[in-house]
C-alpha cells in the first residue's frame, strides 16, 4: 500500500503536473503540496482532500484515492 505522500506524487506525475502546477490547480499553497509529498502533512481538511481528489482525477477503486474520491463525490452531490 502506498503512503499518502507516494499516492499524491504518483497521481501528480501521472497527469503531468509539477508541484507548483498542482498547487495552482488545487488553489493550495505550494508549501502544503511539498509538505504532503514529504510526508510531513497527513491530516488534511476535507476541502483540501476534495480539491486534490478532483484535480488528481482519483478513481473510486484506488486505495488511498478511494477516501479522497468518496469525500469529493459526497460533497459534490449534496
Amino acid at each position: 500500500m502506498k503512503t499518502l505522500a507516494q499516492f499524491i506524487q504518483h497521481k501528480r506525475d501521472e497527469i503531468g503536473f509539477s508541484t507548483k502546477g498542482l498547487a495552482k490547480e488545487c488553489n493550495l499553497p505550494l508549501s502544503l503540496i511539498e509538505d504532503i509529498e514529504a510526508g510531513k502533512e497527513l491530516f488534511l481538511p476535507v476541502t483540501v482532500r476534495q480539491n486534490l481528489a478532483k484535480v488528481l482525477k482519483c478513481l473510486p477503486e484506488e486505495s488511498i484515492g478511494k477516501r479522497l474520491y468518496k469525500l469529493y463525490s459526497f460533497t459534490r452531490n449534496n
